[in-house]
């Protein structure tokens, strides 16, 4: 996958499109999304670019640097909410780092930091306005520079964690568990 920033951003068929940021308006923290996933900073658009091995997919960027974890599992629970998909697939691609995808699908990565890998399939337990989003059975992969990834099969190195997003103390919180 090739752009940053932004331009990393809009490959995916799902967007975080920004369009309800305002100037004064700080960058979208996890945090906030996971707190409210109908925020108005929450948009999610549709496909800009069309790129057939990237169908189902949702990007974000700057990924383990700003802390983007939950962001993006908030937006794959509002995809999963929609009833647009039955299953989600999202990408973390950290900066100084990329994702180099073959025409069949295989990737490897490249640079300093990891991409990650996430799948959810079905509804989540909870999405809804101004209340704490909560999703299970979350699979994910973190996969570090020179290792590989597959997109059709959504397998790569390493064994995948299992990961859910539960209330603790009233607080949206990210457990991983390690197979």
């Amino acid at each position: 996958m090739g752009g940053t920033s932004a331009g990393l951003a809009v490959l995916g068929e799902y967007i975080y499109s920004a369009e309800n940021d305002r100037p004064d308006d700080n960058d979208l923290k996890s945090e906030t999304a996971l707190a409210d996933p109908f925020y108005r900073q929450v948009v999610v658009a549709p496909d800009l670019l069309g790129i057939p091995i990237l169908r189902g997919i949702i990007t974000d960027t700057h990924f383990d640097t700003r802390h983007r974890e939950g962001r993006l599992l908030a937006f794959m629970a509002r995809i999963l909410e929609s009833g647009k998909e039955k299953r989600i697939r999202g990408i973390g691609v950290d900066e100084k780092t990329a994702l180099l995808v073959e025409p069949d699908g295989s990737g490897r990565v490249v640079g300093k930091g990891e991409v990650d890998f996430y799948e959810a399939a079905g509804k989540p337990v909870a999405c809804e306005p101004s209340n704490p989003v909560q999703i299970d059975h979350v699979q994910g992969w973190e996969i570090p520079s020179g290792k590989s990834f597959d997109l059709k099969t959504w397998r790569g190195w390493g064994l995948p964690m299992l990961m859910q997003i539960t209330l603790i103390d009233g607080q949206p919180t990210i457990e991983k568990f390690r197979r």
